[in-house]
C-alpha cells in the first residue's frame, strides 16, 4: 500500500452517525494537513474566477471548455452538475483545472429537449445524479477509456436513464431535465440538509450506511461541511428516497 495513503488510514478516527431512516453518515477526523491550494466548483465560480462554457459557439454535446483564471487549483468533480448555456451536462470525471490553464471538460447531457442558449456560461447545478445514474455513466466511461476514445460516456443510455428517473418520480420537464426530477422530491427530503450542519468540525471525510450497504468518501478541502459533501448528500436523497 503506498505510504501516504497508509499514513491517511491509520490517522483517521470514526465517529458517531448522523442518520435518518436508513442512511447513516460516520464523520471521518483526521490529524494530516488538508491542501489549501485548491477550490471546489462552486467555490471557484462564486469568486468569479472560473468560467465554463460550450466548446465553441454551435457547441459540442460531450464537451466543455473551462478557463480558470484563478491563483488556486480547481477541482471539478464526476457527478458535478452544469446548469445553463445551450443545455445542462454532469461531469465524466473529475478533472483537477490548474490555475491560469485552459482546458476542455468531458461531459454527458441530462437535458435532452434543449439546445439553446440560455445563459453564455453555466452555473453550479443542486445535487449529484443518482446512484444508478453515476454508476451506468462510469462503467461507460471506463468501457470508453479501454478503447482509447476518452473520458465518453454513451449518451444514450444516459438520456434513458433520466428519463426512467423522471417517470419514477412522475417529473414534469419540458426539456426532459434531471434537475427537474431532483426539484420535486425537494419537500418530501428537506430532513437531509442537517447532514452538513450536524458533523462535527475538522471532518474530513464519512462513511456512508444505506441499511447494511456502506461506502468511504473523503470530502475536498478537509471539510465535510463544504458544498462538495452537500452535493454527494442531495445525491443519496433522490437514491433512497424512493426504489429504483
Amino acid at each position: 500500500m503506498d505510504e501516504t495513503l497508509a499514513q491517511a488510514l491509520q490517522s483517521l478516527e470514526i465517529r458517531g452517525p448522523v442518520s435518518h431512516g436508513l442512511l447513516h453518515i460516520f464523520p471521518l477526523q483526521s490529524d494530516t494537513h488538508a491542501e489549501q491550494d485548491i477550490s471546489l466548483l462552486e467555490g471557484a465560480l462564486q469568486a468569479g474566477t472560473l468560467r465554463i462554457e460550450e466548446l465553441r459557439e454551435a457547441g459540442s454535446v460531450p464537451e466543455l471548455r473551462v478557463v480558470n483564471e484563478g491563483s488556486l487549483r480547481v477541482l471539478i468533480l464526476e457527478g458535478d452538475k452544469l446548469i445553463g448555456a445551450r443545455q445542462n451536462r454532469v461531469m465524466n470525471s473529475s478533472v483537477l483545472v490548474a490555475a491560469g490553464s485552459d482546458l476542455t471538460l468531458p461531459v454527458s447531457c441530462i437535458e435532452r429537449g434543449r439546445w439553446s442558449y440560455r445563459s453564455r456560461a453555466f452555473s453550479p447545478g443542486t445535487g449529484s445524479p443518482h446512484l444508478a445514474l453515476r454508476h451506468l455513466k462510469a462503467r461507460s466511461v471506463h468501457d470508453s477509456l479501454r478503447r482509447g476514445r476518452g473520458h465518453r460516456s454513451y449518451q444514450g443510455a444516459v438520456w434513458r436513464e433520466v428519463h426512467r428517473k423522471a417517470r419514477l418520480h412522475a417529473a414534469a420537464s419540458l426539456t426532459h431535465a434531471l434537475q427537474d426530477s431532483r426539484s420535486c422530491l425537494s419537500e418530501r427530503f428537506d430532513a437531509f440538509e442537517k447532514f452538513a450542519r450536524d458533523l462535527p468540525e475538522g471532518t474530513s471525510g464519512v462513511v456512508v450506511a444505506i441499511g447494511e450497504r456502506s461506502c468511504c468518501s473523503r470530502c475536498s478541502q478537509g471539510r465535510a461541511r463544504s458544498p462538495g459533501f452537500s452535493q454527494a448528500a442531495l445525491g443519496l436523497r433522490i437514491r433512497i428516497g424512493r426504489p429504483r
